[in-house]
């Protein structure tokens, strides 16, 4: 409402719909693997909206555009390759540049948590995993850095992808018969909407930052408390 009072229009959800029809035509299937790689990839899986281009597949395989079972394909490979290189970040992760950056605050306790929930439940937790976008990428560095052999992450990955991979897909393609009515759902509520997401966000944001302040005040209380009496001695 406010670019409207603006006088400036933006397009709405059927016409960029149509808009990115083209694109999708020309370049879907190596863009959705491409995308799948890097939303499974550390650090960028927060940031990159790779999901978003899988359902996007999905949405132009109902309305004739792409294939589904091709978009799942692609989706799944594309899955699969970015969880390997995550894995390779953890086997080298005991030495190097990599280590120093697996140690940092913000990634170091998540790991562990990771890595413990890996040796738990397995294929579950990498299932889960990819469902949860702070926890998708940490779950397969945990596989590398604990040195699970490929094989077996690979055994474990590649059902855990396929299921990603698919849901994406498969949901966009029934999404692709209801735009009119999320059109519609947009237009009344897309403030809110865009607002509560803007919170979400930001407290993610200040979660991490907190969490990373605290570890580092705790690590310089430790330094500046010395050694231990049987130590002094």
């Amino acid at each position: 409402m406010i670019f409207e009072a603006l006088g400036i229009h933006l397009p709405g959800l059927s016409e960029w719909i149509t808009i990115l029809g083209g694109f999708y035509g020309a370049w879907g299937y190596p863009a959705i693997l491409l995308a799948a790689a890097i939303e499974n990839t550390l650090l960028v899986t927060l940031i990159f909206p790779g999901g978003t281009m899988v359902l996007l597949g999905g949405v132009y395989a109902g309305l004739g555009i792409l294939d589904l079972p091709s978009v799942i394909a692609v989706g799944w490979v594309g899955t699969f390759l970015g969880a390997s290189f995550d894995y390779a970040i953890g086997r080298g992760g005991h030495a190097g540049p990599t280590s120093r950056l697996l140690r940092k605050p913000m990634l170091a306790k998540p790991l562990e948590r990771a890595g413990r929930m890996l040796a738990r439940y397995g294929l579950p937790a990498l299932i889960a995993g990819h469902f949860i976008s702070h926890i998708r990428s940490l779950v397969a560095v945990a596989a590398g850095l604990t040195g699970m052999p490929y094989l077996r992450f690979a055994l474990f990955e590649a059902p855990a992808a396929l299921l990603w991979a698919g849901a994406y897909a498969i949901g966009g393609y029934f999404l692709a018969d209801q735009i009119p009515l999320f059109e519609e759902i947009l237009t009344r509520f897309g403030g809110f909407l865009a607002a509560g997401i803007s919170l979400f966000v930001a407290w993610q944001v200040w979660r991490s930052v907190w969490s990373a302040r605290t570890d580092q005040t705790a690590r310089l209380r430790e330094a500046s408390a010395g050694p231990g009496p049987e130590l002094r001695r």
